[in-house]
């Protein structure tokens, strides 16, 4: 059984979380603070895990937020895309409350329109900017 907390067995050789209990890692996505993975394990009964952890302090300790035992990889691949939806929604309605409360490096989700664009001149460095390509426009 799987407890909340638990001490990494080992990294790779970049420091990155290869296994957590006797699940190797097999697939990640960064979100956050933390990562989303899919562990499988040779030994245990169920043999996918697919977990949503947080990195604290101490870095031999993993905690864990979020964790299923799956027993086929399409049904792992399932779970980790929506624990990645998931945890995108939750970053992004963060951020939006951040704005809405003043915080400074907050960002406002809403959508671009053509009011908040202006054009620039093709001479005009794009480096720092968000770009919008009109679309349907073409140079013949």
């Amino acid at each position: 059984m799987l407890s909340h907390v638990i001490r990494a067995q080992s990294y790779d050789e970049s420091g990155k979380l290869a296994t957590v209990g006797e699940y190797t890692i097999v697939r990640r996505k960064k979100v956050g603070s933390g990562e989303i993975f899919i562990g499988r394990s040779m030994t245990e009964g169920i043999p996918y895990l697919v977990a949503q952890i947080d990195y604290h302090r101490a870095p031999e300790v993993v905690y864990i937020n979020h964790h299923l035992l799956v027993p086929n990889y399409d049904e792992a691949m399932s779970c980790y895309q929506r624990m990645i939806r998931d945890a995108a929604k939750e970053t992004a309605l963060e951020m939006q409350w951040g704005y809405l409360n003043g915080e400074e490096n907050a960002v406002a989700l809403t959508t671009f329109t053509d009011r908040d664009c202006c054009p620039v001149h093709r001479s005009e460095s794009i480096e720092g900017k968000i770009v919008a390509i009109q679309p349907g426009f073409s140079k013949t």
